[in-house]
């Protein structure tokens, strides 16, 4: 065996000769314990070499104390993966924090002294000056890791976190470009004065929305938060027809999501507001004709996947003046550094060259990015805090929230039903059946698959061959449409000019049936995760069509969903389609993927696409996020995950607008909703102490 003795690591060598095979020593025999552990913490066994790499810059540690570093860089890393951008590691949080850690990759010890004094020498290497080289104790400091705050960061991502922090805060301190007089007034008035004409009714802005339209129009930053159905993508229409009448030019205006499915139904609720205006002026004409497709913020930014860089950053910021992100919440941090990054800089006259500004919106109750960061949560309490008035800075004023739902209204028992049951698990409150103490019926209890109705909210535990029932009953009545989707799948479509497929009211109705209901599984794995859950009702789909589902992974008339970014094709992680079957311009016939856009449909090769995609009957709530439902199941895992929290529940029950079904364990559900997230980060922090002169701080900027 060839022994690197600062690393730790043994690789076989039995083809060297002269290097005699020796027992591990108990420095090997730990990391061999913590490689075999570390995918219990969502980590590559590869990351105990890396924090083997870092501890290794600090030679004067003995092997005791290195390992005590590895264990607190490894922690870290662990952390990082559950979405913070930190770990505390110091006082009674830090050391309950990293007890959990440290006792998952030691295996769970039940050994509580042992654990103890394994904590008690990680705190002590962390003081260590030895460790210096591989820990940095100021925020200046260019090491792998940072204790700062009394928390342990990746210097990359302190550094990040206060990029963002300080671009934020100088967004905040900026003076309005818009003054927030007459002509603001007479704006959002003829604004008010005209509203959409849905069914014959005027779809009117309430107060609350019409202040947070105001806020948006007139400062470099706004932050508007509201739950499910509280007319968000309304006050975004409002924003813009605002904006053109105060004299931003249509093309200004930047629309983005961080999905492509976001940014659709982004796109389609503008254009279908538009269209309904009964009495439209000019400005609104002009919107229609002139504004910007909403993109994902990728396509905004200019990714480029081959370099893995950005075209626009802080030295070739956007040339828009306002730029809105809808779904803010699913923004992680390191995207949000990048746009905050490339947000235009007013010039040395500001009246004269304003800076661009910046409209966030989301909602603060679900689930954060998958990546690490909390941003949106993150920015609420700090553009809530009360020292603006300390700072000199308006603080206080750049948020709005929108409470009142229109998806589930309060007139709808189905609506009324699901929203109330929503409060309940944003509350941590377990008790989600029976009635309300307004007398609202809340969850019902369903003995059997047969039982349920797909009404308001119902459970169903669904135990052993249960669930299996449950499967058939949805696949019958509720993908299956009564026969409409089968009778649409077996017929085949024709390719019109280029790859749209011709007009055809059949292409609308598979497509409105497919996108009526979903499941949403709370992981990808596991035996209730999307994965398998997707075979099930695949096995079904092939048993119907007699062929073997092994060699048809996908059939006429199964929904799919993109897995990564397709800039080629113009396809976006997260968009949804259908297989169907396509008579090309030759004459021959294929199953095609195809998928909604503006002005059509179109259809891509399969081939060209396998790799990409994935059947999509079911799909996890992360994936869900800036969707919308009639039907929606929520399927629990067979046993308790670290990752069933009550933003889960919470954030895949208000992707419905009529029927939530909860299938899975009683007690699974009530101890989901008793767990939150928890995210640990720096960035409140890093805004108070942002400088006054500005983002950067004079350092280069990230590119």
């Amino acid at each position: 065996m060839n022994v690197n003795s600062r690393l730790g690591i043994r690789t076989t060598a039995e083809d060297l000769a002269g290097i005699a095979w020796r027992p591990p020593t108990p420095f090997e025999q730990t990391l061999a314990v913590l490689r075999k552990n570390a995918p219990d913490l969502n980590l590559e066994p590869e990351a105990v070499h890396l924090a083997a790499e870092i501890a290794a810059l600090a030679p004067e540690l003995d092997d005791d104390r290195r390992l005590a570093l590895i264990l607190a860089i490894l922690a870290t890393l662990a952390a990082l993966a559950e979405g913070s951008t930190r770990l505390p590691v110091d006082g009674r949080e830090g050391r309950d924090a990293l007890r959990e850690k440290t006792g998952a990759l030691l295996g769970g010890a039940e050994d509580v002294a042992a654990l103890d004094r394994v904590l008690d020498s990680i705190e002590a290497v962390l003081r260590n000056p030895a460790a210096a080289p591989a820990i940095g104790r100021g925020p200046g400091d260019y090491r792998p890791m940072l204790h700062l705050d009394g928390c342990l960061y990746l210097q990359r991502m302190f550094a990040a976190e206060r990029r963002l922090g300080e671009g934020l805060a100088a967004l905040m301190r900026r003076e309005s470009a818009v003054a927030g007089g007459a002509a603001l007034d007479e704006a959002l008035e003829d604004v008010l004065a005209r509203p959409p004409i849905v069914q014959g009714r005027p779809i009117t802005l309430s107060d609350e929305q019409a202040g947070a339209v105001r806020l948006a129009a007139r400062l470099p930053l706004a932050v508007i938060t509201g739950g499910p159905g509280t007319g968000k993508t309304s006050v975004v229409l409002a924003i813009v027809r605002t904006l053109a009448r105060l004299g931003t030019p249509p093309e200004k205006i930047a629309l983005a999501a961080p999905t492509g499915k976001a940014a659709w139904r982004m796109r389609e609720a503008i254009e279908r507001g538009l269209d309904a205006l009964e009495v439209a002026a000019p400005t609104d004409r002009d919107l229609r004709e002139r504004l910007p497709e909403p993109a994902t913020l990728h396509r905004l930014l200019g990714y480029q996947p081959g370099a893995d860089r950005f075209l626009h950053h802080r030295n070739n910021p956007l040339e828009a003046s306002v730029v809105i992100v809808d779904e803010s919440s699913m923004v992680d941090l390191a995207l949000m550094d990048r746009l905050v990054g490339a947000i235009r800089q007013p010039g040395p006259d500001a009246a004269d060259a304003p800076g661009g500004r910046l409209v966030l919106l989301g909602d603060a109750h679900q689930l954060p990015s998958v990546s690490a960061g909390a941003v949106f949560r993150d920015l609420l309490p700090a553009v809530w805090a009360d020292t603006a008035a300390e700072r000199g800075s308006p603080l206080e004023g750049v948020r709005a929230r929108l409470s009142r739902s229109y998806r589930m209204r309060a007139d709808d028992p189905a609506g009324r039903s699901i929203l109330s049951v929503a409060i309940r698990i944003n509350e941590g409150n377990a008790e989600v059946f029976g009635e309300s103490d307004e007398g609202i019926p809340l969850a019902i209890r369903r003995a059997s698959a047969a039982e349920v109705r797909f009404d308001r909210v119902e459970h169903l535990e669904a135990g052993g061959r249960e669930f299996g029932r449950w499967i058939d009953r949805w696949d019958t009545d509720v993908i299956g449409a009564g026969g409409e989707v089968a009778a649409l799948a077996g017929e085949t479509y024709e390719i019109g000019s280029g790859a749209f497929l011709r007009q055809d009211d059949r292409l609308e109705r598979i497509f409105r049936r497919l996108s009526e209901a979903r499941i949403l599984c709370a992981t990808r794995v596991m035996e209730r995760g999307s994965v398998r859950v997707n075979g099930r009702l695949h096995a079904r789909a092939a048993e119907r069509a007699g062929v073997s589902p092994e060699r048809a992974p996908l059939l006429p008339g199964e929904p799919v969903m993109v897995l990564r970014n397709d800039y080629e094709r113009g396809l976006s992680n997260g968009d949804q389609g259908v297989a169907l079957r396509v008579r090309l311009a030759g004459g021959g016939r294929r199953t095609m993927l195809v998928f909604e856009r503006e002005g059509g449909y179109q259809a891509f090769p399969l081939d060209g696409l396998r790799g990409s995609i994935a059947l999509c009957y079911a799909m996890t709530v992360h994936k869900s996020q800036g969707s919308e439902f009639d039907i929606v199941a929520v399927v629990l895992p067979e046993r308790d995950l670290p990752l069933l929290t009550r933003e889960i529940l919470y954030t895949a029950v208000t992707r419905s607008r009529r029927s939530v079904v909860i299938v899975g364990a009683e007690d699974l559900l009530r101890v989901a909703i008793a767990r939150t997230v928890r995210r640990f980060s720096g960035l409140a922090a890093r805004i108070d102490e942002a400088p006054a002169e500005g983002p950067g701080g004079g350092r280069p900027p990230a590119r």
